[in-house]
């Protein structure tokens, strides 16, 4: 096995430097914007930098959906909000095929993506769902998914 060189090492540290700067400012920007919630918003972006999903769960009025929302802008991440209702259908969070006139004279079937197409889904009051809701969303969050014979491939960066 081969050691890495000093000069190795001190390009690390470069990045290591860069990355601390850049993720400082970014907690900056977030404490300028939403009050006292440091922890959760620490607890974000490790979530984020891991490539993971956060259950990010408060009493009314905390500024969760805010604090998710003000950390999209200031990542430059496309987000969408998906708000759970007794009546949400998976087709809701995915998307649906429409059927629409060509210039040519027929019709064909296009896929309009649903919001689990973004970098970042913020999924809302997940309780009143019904159950193949919630199970659609669990396999979602493995990152595929098939629907009438195509599988769609999900590439969120991150999920609330």
């Amino acid at each position: 096995m081969e050691h890495p060189s000093l000069k190795d090492i001190e390009e690390v540290k470069k990045d290591f430097t860069i990355a601390n700067e850049k993720l400082s400012s970014v907690k900056k920007e977030i404490n300028n914007l939403v009050y006292g919630q440091n922890l959760v918003i620490d607890q974000i972006l490790i979530s984020i930098l891991a490539e993971g999903h956060a259950l990010i769960i408060g009493l009314p009025g905390l500024a969760k959906t805010r604090i998710v929302s003000f950390l999209s802008i200031i990542l430059g991440f496309a987000t969408k909000r998906v708000q759970f209702t007794p009546d949400l259908m998976p087709s809701d969070i995915l998307g649906s095929e429409i059927l629409e006139e060509n210039a040519k004279p027929g019709k064909d079937f296009r896929f309009i993506e649903g919001p689990i197409f973004s970098q970042l889904l913020i999924f809302s009051e997940l309780m009143p769902t019904t159950f193949t809701c919630t199970n659609f969303c669990l396999r979602l969050v493995r990152g595929s998914c098939l629907h009438q014979n195509y599988k769609y491939s999900i590439s969120i960066t991150f999920w609330a």
